[in-house]
């Protein structure tokens, strides 16, 4: 496993409230609704980094869900579960915005069409 760096463990201490209290709101998979293991963000690459004190771009998800997301799930169907299963932290041009992406990068109108294959999938765990 690789190293963590320095400014890598500071910038995780600092996030550590905001994601235990995420934790402690959400504690059940956003998928499949076992009790949740790991806070997923919503990002990618250097985003990444600015989405881990982001509730906006957390999810809550099981290991098996998690790895599932990972391999599987666009972005698009990622914002789509998010407003789904956590309306109240959901806000698609902030995570736009995070990724430095344009305002409507992934439109509303995205969203809601990627709500389909979201769904398929939430019945199908």
């Amino acid at each position: 496993m690789k190293p963590v760096s320095n400014k890598r463990q500071s910038r995780n201490r600092e996030a550590k409230p905001i994601r235990d209290k995420f934790a402690a709101d959400h504690p059940n998979c956003m998928v499949c609704g076992r009790p949740a293991d790991d806070t997923h963000e919503i990002a990618r690459g250097p985003a990444r980094r600015k989405a881990l004190d982001k509730p906006f771009a957390l999810l809550r998800l099981c290991r098996e869900c998690h790895d599932d997301v990972h391999a599987k799930w666009s972005l698009g169907q990622q914002y789509a579960l998010k407003a789904l299963m956590d309306t109240g932290n959901y806000d698609r041009v902030a995570l736009n915005r995070l990724r430095c992406r344009e305002d409507d990068a992934i439109s509303e109108r995205e969203v809601w069409m990627e709500l389909g294959a979201v769904l398929r999938r939430l019945l199908h765990t």
